[in-house]
């Protein structure tokens, strides 16, 4: 609240001599010698929530003396407020909290009645905006338990109209809330985190799903466990099916403007709950990266806070996704050709959705050419750019890759991807058994991946009773086709196929008679493709448009070929899209810790020095480039003293020249804005002793020689492996000395080429025999 005295201009003050107007320049000017001057006093008062909306349920006021503003001669010395709660005024302490309770959602009007210290009263309104459920809202604010999620619906604030549609409307997600695991589990919010799912047509994964598979997946990182355990709260954002002015809508399909609405609606709620003044970290996997980045843009252009210091996107198609065509093709020709419920579904509901005509880089409906959807959208995109944060304050921006950096790509250009037959079988029922065969085919089509570098090729070839077709698809000569380049990996031809097996069958029908059925056969079937090209999931604006172009050797930041701060990914490796890996987790985890991470990068750099020494030994990186920092670390370093200087030449030194083991040296490699990481394993000390064991059916690990119970063996050479990975033996190890230590059921003799031969002890009637032995090499002898 406040209350403001300021001046305007008295309209009288040319007719009573306070001010004059020039009529040549059409100036007022001041007039010399006059009575006064020529403004009014004048007084307004404006009583406002701090915030526009707040969630149903119960909402404190607070009527502290911080947030009453007062610009005047006069003081506030009574107030009385409509909340719009149903209960009228109320008398109000103007240092006091007050409890309002919110049962229905929608707008209410509050009323200020201030009375001042002259005597004057003045009235004002403003209103506030309750949203959500009130089973959800009791539950989030009763909340004591890191084990019970919260979930509650959000709409946006802003409507869109799509490309198709007559009028605009909003759009509706729904949040789950996985709380801090700190704090008491008291489900207070102070260090939010969102998270909005990607494409999911049909809402096939709520939020939940997305936490378990992804999130919180044991055999992925457990990202999620690891965020609440510092204590974020979680709000994943789903887009569900729900009515719309009559109609069903597929928000998980929808249009990604719309979405990317919602996402700002829940901005604006998430910093009105939390307590604090902790900036967002916002997460977007796959096309949640794309309405991220949308919404981010979108507030920052429309002078619309975000409060955001970071923004990850992972394997979000920046430059697009990709659906073979040839599946496409595939999904197509047979959905129209059988009319078959599950088929259309796929083509329609899937790849012929909303957000999916935006995303897809070819489309079957444009005979392979992206959709005139994408055009618009990413005229759109392209104007708005990417997010840099709210003004003057810090933001960055880091892309996660679930494809390869090293220009590994996936399959073969060209080749097929899958077989599909329909036969028409006949059952033959005899006496004993079934006699079953095939009579003829009834449908049947190859598909193929697109070509590289300028190919032309078929990509689907196929026929169902008289209906036929075929279709190519070209490469630009330039690059690797978009179905084999390096990527985040999906199973569309994986999906097709289990999908598939068996769902024609009603729809060529049965003969009602004579055991004659349909049978539908894929085969030889190739289950992944590329979905997220490496280059779109970076956003990639260099001159090399080769998909599959190596670009490991050097940081896309340095180069300014992408937009982002940072990035992540594996050299070579190719993995499932929006797949969670645990260096990928660390390396999330430092950046949401506030620790800025460089692009890795691959090198030709290695440690030079000795593998293995007693006591202390120097390492250098040959031919580094000036103007590096390189930061030595030991993976053990209670084993060993570095020298840390800082710079391409290390000295190791033991901290105890008795004791044997193995250590893993690093050199970490940064410049303003790459690192790379070198490692050699080094081992010192006295060898470590090994032993042998060998059953009343089997020799020595690395001995030829077999052994059987009371017989004895022949001659050989004696062969250990230390607990290093290191075999030896004494024969082709001049350096090092052999002891034998002891025995268990065995006997043991050496010859005289140092050799050792072994008898089985008469009493050995089966188990295991095992010899003890010790090493020397020049650091000493290993202990027993």
């Amino acid at each position: 609240m406040g209350d403001f005295q300021f001046n305007v201009i008295d309209t009288n003050s040319i007719e009573i001599g306070l001010i004059s107007l020039n009529p040549t320049d059409s100036l007022y000017y001041d007039v010399n010698g006059r009575s006064r001057h020529p403004f009014n006093i004048t007084n307004t008062f404006v009583g406002a929530a701090l915030v526009d909306s707040v969630l149903m349920g119960s909402v404190d006021y607070k009527f502290s003396p911080e947030f009453i503003f007062n610009y005047s001669n006069r003081t506030l010395t009574n107030l009385s407020v409509d909340f719009g709660d149903g209960n009228g005024l109320q008398s109000v302490s103007l240092n006091s909290d007050k409890s309002i309770y919110y049962s229905t959602t929608g707008y209410v009007h509050l009323k200020f009645i201030a009375t001042f210290s002259d005597n004057t009263t003045i009235t004002t309104f403003s209103s506030l905006k309750i949203f959500g459920e009130q089973s959800n809202q009791n539950q989030m604010r009763n909340l004591n338990s890191c084990n019970t999620p919260t979930t509650f619906d959000i709409w946006s604030k802003l409507s869109f109209q799509g490309y198709d549609e007559s009028n605009a409307t909003k759009g509706k997600g729904d949040v789950t809330i996985y709380h801090s695991k700190i704090n008491n589990c008291d489900g207070i919010i102070r260090k939010p985190i969102i998270i909005i799912d990607g494409f999911d047509p049909g809402d096939g994964q709520k939020g939940y799903q997305l936490y378990d598979t992804y999130l919180n997946n044991p055999n992925k990182g457990l990202l999620g466990d690891s965020l609440r355990n510092r204590g974020y709260d979680l709000f994943i954002l789903n887009f569900p099916t729900y009515q719309i002015n009559g109609h069903s809508r597929d928000g998980g399909a929808d249009y990604i403007e719309r979405n990317a609405r919602v996402l700002m609606a829940l901005i604006d709620s998430v910093n009105l709950m939390k307590q604090g003044n902790e900036k967002m970290v916002i997460i977007g996997p796959s096309m949640g990266g794309l309405i991220s980045r949308y919404a981010l843009t979108y507030m920052e252009q429309n002078n619309m806070l975000h409060n955001t210091r970071l923004w990850i996107s992972f394997d979000s198609p920046h430059l697009g996704a990709n659906i073979p065509i040839g599946d496409q093709y595939w999904l197509d020709f047979y959905g129209e050709a059988t009319q078959n419920e599950n088929i259309l579904v796929n083509r329609d509901k899937k790849i012929g959705s909303t957000a999916a005509k935006q995303m897809l880089v070819s489309h079957y409906l444009n005979n392979g050419n992206p959709h005139s959807f994408r055009n618009t959208f990413m005229n759109t995109l392209n104007a708005l750019g990417f997010p840099n944060g709210d003004a003057n304050q810090p933001f960055r921006k880091i892309s996660l890759i679930d494809g390869s950096l090293g220009g590994t790509e996936i399959n073969i250009a060209g080749d097929k991807a899958f077989t599909f037959d329909v036969h028409r079988w006949h059952d033959i029922d005899l006496w004993l058994f079934k006699v079953r065969y095939k009579t003829y085919t009834v449908a049947s089509s190859r598909v193929y991946f697109t070509g590289s570098y300028g190919t032309s090729n078929v990509v689907f070839d196929g026929w169902y009773k008289f209906k036929s077709r075929i279709n190519y698809s070209n490469t630009a000569i330039y690059t690797s086709g978009f179905d084999v380049a390096p990527g985040g990996i999906f199973d569309t031809q994986q999906q097709i196929a289990e999908n598939g097996d068996g769902q024609l069958i009603h729809a060529l029908g049965k003969q009602p008679h004579g055991g004659i059925r349909f049978k539908t056969s894929f085969y030889s079937v190739i289950p992944n493709h590329s979905f997220i090209n490496t280059k779109s999931a970076l956003a990639y604006n260099g001159s090399n448009q080769n998909l599959s172009e190596n670009i490991s050797e050097r940081s896309l930041v340095c180069t300014g070929e992408t937009p982002f701060d940072s990035y992540f990914g594996d050299f070579n490796s190719n993995r499932e899209h929006v797949e969670l890996w645990s260096p990928a987790v660390d390396y999330i985890l430092k950046e949401i810790d506030a620790i800025p991470q460089l692009p890795l990068i691959k090198s030709n750099l290695s440690i030079s020095g000795q593998t293995s020494f007693c006591t202390s030994a120097s390492y250098t990186i040959p031919n580094l480039p000036s103007g590096t920092m390189v930061t030595w670390t030991a993976n053990n370093p209670s084993y060993v003293i570095l020298s840390t200087s800082g710079s391409q030449n290390e000295t190791v030194q033991v901290t105890n020249a008795v004791f044997s083991a193995a250590v893993i040296l690093t050199a970490e490699i940064k410049t303003n804005c790459s690192r790379v990481v070198l490692t050699k394993q080094i081992i010192f000390g006295p060898p470590v002793g090994g032993y042998i064991t060998f059953s009343n059916a089997g020799a020595p690990a690395g001995n030829p020689v077999s052994l059987q119970p009371c017989e004895r063996s022949n001659s050989g050479t004696f062969y250990f492996t230390d607990n290093y990975g290191n075999t030896f033996n004494s024969y082709d190890n001049p350096g090092y000395e052999f002891e034998i230590i002891s025995t268990v059921n065995c006997d043991f003799y050496p010859d005289r080429y140092f050799d050792f031969a072994f008898d089985i002890a008469p009493s050995f009637s089966g188990g295991t025999a095992t010899v003890v032995v010790k090493v020397k090499n020049n650091c000493g002898w290993s202990d027993p």
